[in-house]
C-alpha cells in the first residue's frame, strides 16, 4: 500500500483530432488488410465477410447500441 501513495498521477492530454494523412493512411492499412483476409480466405477454401460497426437505436426503449453488421461486397 505504500507504494501507491508514493506514485504521482499526472492527466495526459489526447489529441481531440486526428490529422487527416492520418487518417487516409489507417484507412489505407485497413482496405488492405481486409484484402490480405480475403486472399486468405480464398486460398484456405473458406469465407470471409468484412464487418462494420453500426449503431442501433431500439425504438421502445431509445437506447443505442453497437453491433456489428457484414460489410456489402461488391461483385
Amino acid at each position: 500500500m505504500a507504494t501507491l501513495t508514493n506514485l504521482k498521477l499526472s492527466a495526459a492530454a489526447r489529441p481531440t483530432s486526428v490529422p487527416a494523412v492520418v487518417m487516409r493512411r489507417n484507412k489505407l492499412v485497413h482496405h488492405t488488410w481486409e484484402q490480405t483476409e480475403l486472399v486468405k480466405a480464398q486460398q484456405a477454401g473458406t469465407q470471409f465477410a468484412p464487418t462494420r460497426l453500426r449503431t442501433v437505436e431500439e425504438k421502445d426503449t431509445g437506447l443505442r447500441r453497437q453491433v456489428q453488421v457484414p460489410k456489402r461486397v461488391k461483385p
